[in-house]
């Protein structure tokens, strides 16, 4: 820990209350990541979507996409479920659409939550979203402010959405970043966003400040959709 903690002292990234508050060790845990996306009524889990996340990279944890609903098994969704409703649970009286994180051991069953964070998910997830279940978090979100029930579909369509992360390999200046014309045209097209500029500087392995786009699909099953 000393080299690490001389070089977060030194970089000026952190507010220095963090650097001073020392280090928590903690169990590195090994496991496919995913996503759950839904909402909580005063301090329960209400609907809920769960999410494959595919591999980050290796060489800085930048997030590439994902697969809408998880192609895991039955039995690891649910339990992924129940971890959800456990850690809303801890948090008496949340209302709102949340974004949580956690890891699974497919071998094993076991699983380590991440992070919860109280809000919709980004990108690509409110249309990946609403493509699998008819729900549109932000709505969602709308509802439990104005203190009505959003509303729960019967049962997931019969579809599946992939995105992609676009992540490039080396630093350099940006020539072009935008959309072909045929993508629109893709009967597959699902939504995209693009962030690169022409002529900006780009930077890799800076998390999600080096995406220049995202985009996702939709298919019949989840190799279509990707």
């Amino acid at each position: 820990f000393p080299p690490m903690h001389q070089e977060f002292s030194t970089q000026g990234k952190f507010p220095a209350t963090d650097v001073a508050a020392g280090w928590c060790l903690e169990e590195f845990f090994e496991g496919d990541e995913v996503d759950v996306d839904g909402w909580a009524e005063w301090g329960k889990s209400g609907w809920v979507l769960v999410s494959d996340n595919k591999a980050a990279t290796s060489s800085s944890c930048c997030e590439t996409g994902g697969t809408y609903p998880s192609q895991l098994p039955v039995h690891i969704i649910e339990g992924l479920e129940r971890l959800t409703a456990q850690v809303v649970q801890a948090l008496p009286g949340l209302h709102s659409t949340f974004h949580f994180e956690a890891k699974v051991d497919v071998a094993t069953g076991a699983m380590m939550p991440i992070e919860l964070n109280c809000r919709t998910g980004g990108a690509e997830c409110p249309c990946c979203v609403e493509k699998c279940s008819g729900v549109y978090l932000p709505v969602a979100a709308a509802d439990l402010a104005l203190g009505r029930a959003p509303a729960r579909p019967e049962k997931l369509r019969d579809v599946v959405a992939a995105s992609i992360n676009v992540l490039l390999p080396e630093a350099g200046t940006l020539t072009a970043c935008g959309p072909q014309p045929q993508l629109y045209e893709e009967p597959s097209f699902l939504q995209a966003q693009f962030f690169g500029k022409v002529g900006q500087k780009y930077r890799p392995n800076q998390g999600s400040m080096s995406c220049v786009c995202w985009m996702a699909a939709v298919g019949a099953d989840a190799a279509e959709a990707e």
